[in-house]
């Protein structure tokens, strides 16, 4: 269950980056509540975890999944660069991710 947690936090933390960028675009307060709401989420989860697994694998999944998943919406929604060398370090993070996971 621990680990579902992990992942959901990742997630969460791609909804609020997601909606940072709707913000940064429209200015609109409600943005600002989803954002919020959305990272307070993932600090949760993440606090949940971390009551099985340990502090430093929990924190580096979590963060992994996180950059991993902002710097594919930001291609995937917004038409930011996706260059070779990009999608190398994307797979290098997402590998390291699962590297922790299977030698924790």
């Amino acid at each position: 269950m621990a680990w579902l947690y992990v992942i959901l936090a990742g997630i969460s933390e791609i909804i609020s980056v997601n909606y940072m960028n709707a913000w940064k675009k429209s200015k609109r307060a409600i943005d600002i509540v989803k954002i919020s709401s959305f990272f307070f989420l993932s600090l949760i989860l993440l606090h949940l975890a971390m009551q099985t697994l340990p502090m430093s694998i929990t924190y580096a999944v979590w963060s992994g999944i996180g950059s991993a998943g902002a710097i594919i919406i930001g291609i995937v929604l917004y038409g930011e660069d996706a260059s070779k060398l990009r999608l190398l370090f994307i797979t290098m993070i997402l590998g390291a991710v699962v590297a922790l996971k299977y030698f924790s």
